[in-house]
């Protein structure tokens, strides 16, 4: 263990106006690149607070030209944007009135202890916004964390959060790889819930994700990004494996019904299910049907994660 990880960092909060628009335009490059659909996020016109599966984008009727322009920049979660982009948006954006105070300490005292981050973080920058996910993450240089939380959650939830960012401080980024994204997103919650870390991240319920959120979604993202799916039907069978194929029926025929983790190892392993159940061979192939369908023009994400729980279609 190396002292390093006893230094505790300084917590910084921001919420001005200008990192809210720079946050803003991240958003809007994001969704235009279905970076948050590929990996199971509701993007929505309106806010369902504490629930961090959906992306709060707020409609405020974006020209064409600032669609356009931010599809072309590149940039990560908390660099700035050309001033002539933001310009279009910045009038209409309100900010979090007060801050909120996080002692790190005791935190970070355990999370030493874990032997997992071998490595010195000397501040957490922390935007409280009112857009977005639950939490974005980047790190602008060695030993920092620039990180957003939306202000519906509860500040005893941030924790997880930099939990989350530390997992992929260390492991790096997961790009277009799908399958990093969910082995980190796996680790992370397995300190959160396994570990001594626990006493810091307390499981929040999060409300459900209804069937007339997801058909606001489609409906917004015909209206600025994206042309309209296909209803899912059982014909996108065809494109599945047989093991994929199988579970897709199932779901479909229980749709608007979870099928939970016990039931979804029964599908896939019969007799075997006990022995050789695994979430991530689960979610990989939960992965691979989403992307099938979404490759024959299908809506993807009418196939949703119930967390803790297992998967559901919502049609």
């Amino acid at each position: 263990m190396t002292n390093n990880r006893h230094n505790v960092p300084k917590v910084i909060f921001v919420n001005d106006v200008d990192h809210q628009v720079d946050y803003l335009c991240f958003l809007a490059q994001e969704i235009a690149a279905n970076k948050f659909t590929d990996r199971n996020f509701t993007v929505l016109p309106y806010l369902i607070p504490h629930q961090t599966q959906t992306v709060y984008f707020p409609d405020l009727n974006y020209p064409k030209k600032f669609l356009n322009a931010v599809k072309k920049t590149g940039k990560s979660v908390g660099q700035k944007f050309p001033t002539v982009i933001t310009q279009m948006v910045k009038p209409q954006i309100k900010v979090p009135a007060k801050l909120p105070a996080f002692d790190v300490k005791p935190f970070w005292t355990d999370l030493a202890q874990i032997g997992f981050f071998d490595f010195e973080i000397k501040t957490i920058t922390v935007l409280l916004t009112p857009f977005g996910p639950g939490a974005s993450f980047n790190f602008p240089s060695k030993g920092e964390i620039y990180l957003t939380f939306r202000a519906d959650r509860d500040i005893s939830d941030l924790p997880r959060s930099i939990v989350s960012a530390l997992v992929l401080y260390k492991n790096g980024r997961p790009g277009k790889s799908n399958e990093l994204y969910w082995k980190n997103r796996f680790y992370a919650e397995f300190l959160a819930r396994d570990t001594i870390l626990r006493k810091y991240c307390p499981v929040i319920p999060q409300p459900e994700i209804r069937p007339e959120d997801l058909k606001a979604a489609q409906i917004y993202k015909q209206k600025y990004w994206f042309k309209a799916s296909k209803p899912l039907t059982l014909e996108f069978g065809k494109y599945l494996s047989p093991t994929q194929d199988r579970l897709f029926k199932r779901l479909f025929a229980n749709r608007g019904q979870i099928l939970t983790h016990d039931q979804i190892a029964q599908i896939l392993w019969g007799d075997d299910s006990l022995e050789k159940f695994s979430l991530w061979a689960v979610t990989k192939i939960i992965q691979k049907i989403r992307s099938k369908i979404k490759k024959h023009g299908g809506e993807a994400n009418n196939l949703k994660t119930v967390y803790g729980k297992g998967y559901i279609i919502d049609i």
